[in-house]
């Protein structure tokens, strides 16, 4: 089953997913709350609130000094 993602945790994964394509894989939440605040003004403790939210949730893998990295599912099959 498939889950639906607030706007901030779809906003999060979206800024992961560019860091990736830059090759950028694992990502502070400092480095996300500066690629986010160019698009909108959340406060750094929510983006963190939220990345850990993530990790709970097992879509991202945390790291030691808040280091995240977005779980690899592996390919999909139709």
């Amino acid at each position: 089953m498939l889950s639906k993602h607030g706007m901030l945790e779809s906003a999060i994964l979206s800024c992961l997913w560019e860091l990736e394509a830059d090759g950028i894989y694992t990502n502070s939440v400092k480095d996300v709350y500066d690629k986010l605040s160019q698009k909108n003004s959340k406060a750094y403790t929510t983006v963190k609130t939220v990345m850990d939210r993530l990790h709970q949730k097992n879509i991202l893998l945390r790291f030691k000094n808040h280091i995240f990295k977005q779980r690899s599912f592996g390919k999909f099959i139709n």
